[in-house]
């Protein structure tokens, strides 16, 4: 009463979701010491949300096994399938409950911006989430620079998948189709060294390549363990890697990463 000399403001909703993307909050230093310590994945360690958006945020110090093992011209790159782990994680743990047996989760247009380098200096990015009028769900992988500014390193669209799960691939049929020539995990690998591209074991996942017309089957194996239900990313890794069997110069290539994907259904 006499804050506002005995006239009391009329009280306003607020909207439940951000309309636009501007911040207006005043930058405050977050108390050390506090906060989530435990990751509970390895690609996002914090719930960062707040009411702006829901976001994840993670610390990369160069010598997690996905980026010691994924060396492009001599750094250490974050490769593109842990993007998309990043993705599925963070829907899935956003989504919560709505996500039921059986149901899975459909990535598109997705888009890998500017490589994320890790050197000396521990890189923190985050992961954020945001409905659109479609209820799809917009996510993008960005780092905050000192002046606030955002440098966005993939992004995409997400949705819930509902439908059956497509019919299982006749590999038999495929791999009959794919005789024109086979490539060995040494060659591949060779070959991918002299790119400039420097594979450690969790992202050497090929066995064998067999080669057909504008077409290639790989036999890949998983080196090590990963998340429940999630996308190992040196298996992902190894099955964008075996498009290399498509190039009849493949040991004369220069280095080359992936750039965008249209779609992935998990």
């Amino acid at each position: 009463e006499r804050l506002y000399n005995g006239t009391k403001p009329r009280r306003i909703s607020l909207p439940t979701y951000p309309f636009t993307r501007d911040r207006y909050w005043i930058p405050v230093e977050e108390p050390k010491g506090q906060g989530i310590t435990e990751a509970f994945h390895p690609l996002l360690h914090q719930n960062t949300s707040d009411f702006y958006e829901q976001r994840f945020s993670t610390r990369f110090t160069g010598e997690e096994p996905f980026l010691s093992d994924h060396v492009v011209g001599g750094q250490r790159m974050l490769p593109g399938s842990a993007y998309l782990e990043m993705a599925r994680a963070a829907v899935s743990q956003a989504v919560g409950g709505w996500l039921g047996e059986g149901e899975g989760i459909r990535l598109q247009q997705v888009g890998w911006v500017r490589p994320l380098i890790v050197g000396d200096e521990p890189v923190e990015i985050h992961m954020g989430l945001a409905v659109e009028k479609d209820e799809a769900i917009r996510f993008d992988v960005y780092r905050e620079t000192d002046e606030g500014e955002e440098v966005v390193y993939s992004e995409g669209r997400a949705e819930l998948l509902t439908e059956k799960a497509p019919p299982l691939v006749d590999l038999s049929r495929i791999r009959q189709a794919c005789g024109q020539k086979e490539l060995s995990r040494e060659a591949v690998y060779t070959a991918f060294s002299n790119m400039g591209i420097q594979y450690g074991e969790s992202h050497r996942g090929i066995e064998r390549i067999y080669v057909g017309q504008e077409e290639a089957l790989a036999r890949l194996t998983l080196a090590s363990p990963w998340v429940h239900g999630g996308l190992h990313p040196g298996m992902v890794d190894a099955a964008i890697q075996a498009g290399i069997g498509l190039k009849e110069d493949f040991d004369q290539r220069q280095p080359s990463v992936p750039f965008a994907m249209e779609e992935v259904a998990i």
